[in-house]
């Protein structure tokens, strides 16, 4: 079969991708804290900065207090890369020099290499942070814990709409389990309604993409699920009341060794599930996959329906033997071998 566009998507390496009209920005690349800068930098300079590099800054404290130091009110990029903090990237439990938005100007986050970071925050950011950020790429951070994006962050990201976490292969140090944590929100807030991508790579203590009920409305614009590596995930994506993924048009799973269906019912799930849009399906290298939905009791049964399916490829799933034809019509199809 002919590789598809999406075929090649592990084959491009995630880099920094800066605007590619930067040479009309402001940019910067700091090596030390703003507090070290000159008052007349700050208002001539970084005052006006759109862009903004660290590159191999050994005591970042809290990007909150650069934030402030710096005026970085109309900053769009901020890339953080081979530096060292303590432990928390945004600390807003300690004092601040103000207590207004953070970060509001905020479009893309990159954060590579960043050694000692457990979270991304912790506390709660004041109302209108992080409001127009649209992409959060972390990349090597081998200390993180628990869940990448805690619920805190998550009322923040109203506007974010692709993530990308990867490690490097063999990151046994990583003891991040989740990428999401729900269980803190309440009533009717929504989250994660303009999420786009998702690329999930090399997270080898990952065992479920998130804790807790997402609020209806979450990944309701999901387009693309990736995942490579993540060998403790035992299923991708859990169908329900509040969750159809509707607008899922590429779902691509490789290497994940511990996986044994790629989603799982809820209680009093139909027996028919149907993603209406997906056109990719790729499962290769799943040892232990043995059908798309895992049932909660063994004499029900769920299928699978997918009518826009164009590409469907299995390779290496040798439990994988309950294909029917009748659920993917006039696809292009791979055998499982």
């Amino acid at each position: 079969m002919k590789q598809s566009y999406y075929g090649r998507y592990f084959e491009r390496k995630l880099t920094v991708k800066l605007d590619q009209r930067q040479h009309l920005f402001w940019y910067v690349t700091l090596n030390a804290s703003t507090k070290s800068l000159p008052d007349w930098f700050i208002n001539v300079v970084t005052e006006k900065t759109e862009i903004l590099e660290y590159i191999g800054y050994s005591g970042l404290v809290d990007i909150l207090v650069e934030y402030d130091l710096g005026r970085l009110h109309v900053l769009k990029c901020l890339a953080l890369i081979e530096c060292q903090v303590d432990e928390v990237l945004m600390n807003s439990t300690t004092r601040r020099i103000q207590n207004e938005p953070v970060f509001e100007s905020l479009i893309d986050l990159y954060v590579e290499r960043v050694y000692g970071l457990e979270d991304l925050c912790i506390g709660e950011l004041p109302p209108g942070s992080l409001c127009n950020l649209q992409l959060l790429n972390v990349r090597t951070c081998s200390h993180l814990v628990d869940a990448l994006l805690q619920s805190n962050l998550l009322l923040r990201l109203q506007n974010l709409e692709i993530l990308h976490c990867e490690q490097v292969e063999d990151a046994r140090g990583t003891k991040m389990e989740h990428v999401f944590r729900f269980e803190e929100l309440e009533g009717q807030q929504t989250v994660l309604t303009k999420l786009r991508e998702i690329t999930l790579c090399n997270l080898v203590s990952l065992e479920r993409i998130w804790i807790g009920y997402p609020p209806i409305g979450a990944f309701c614009n999901l387009n693309s699920l990736a995942i490579r590596g993540c060998n403790k995930l035992k299923y991708l994506l859990a169908f329900g009341a509040t969750i159809s993924f509707s607008q899922l048009e590429l779902l691509w799973v490789d290497d994940c060794s511990d996986l044994k269906s790629l989603f799982s019912p809820t209680l009093g799930q139909e027996s028919k599930v149907v993603i209406p849009k997906l056109k990719e399906m790729y499962s290769s290298s799943l040892p232990e996959l043995s059908g798309f939905f895992s049932c909660l009791y063994q004499e029900a049964t769920t299928q699978l329906h997918c009518p826009s399916l164009e590409h469907l490829y299995v390779y290496g799933c040798p439990k994988l033997s309950n294909l029917a034809a009748s659920d993917f019509p006039q696809q292009e199809r791979s055998p499982s071998q």
